[in-house]
């Protein structure tokens, strides 16, 4: 059985996920357009390899 958020089309596509994140801006903004949690955005962004951690972010 596949997780909740592989059955929504813009988690799935890579570059609609991009697009999204470029226009919401947060993870939450994302979940709350597409009416879901956002822990599912994060999982679909985590499966896309463009999860960044915080850590990183502040090191640049």
């Amino acid at each position: 059985m596949k997780p909740k958020w592989m059955l929504i089309p813009e988690l799935m596509d890579k570059e609609k996920l991009v697009e999204l994140k470029a226009t919401y801006r947060t993870d939450a903004a994302v979940a709350a357009y597409l009416g879901i949690g956002r822990h599912s955005v994060e999982q679909a962004r985590m499966y896309h390899r463009l999860h960044k951690p915080y850590a990183r972010l502040r090191s640049k």
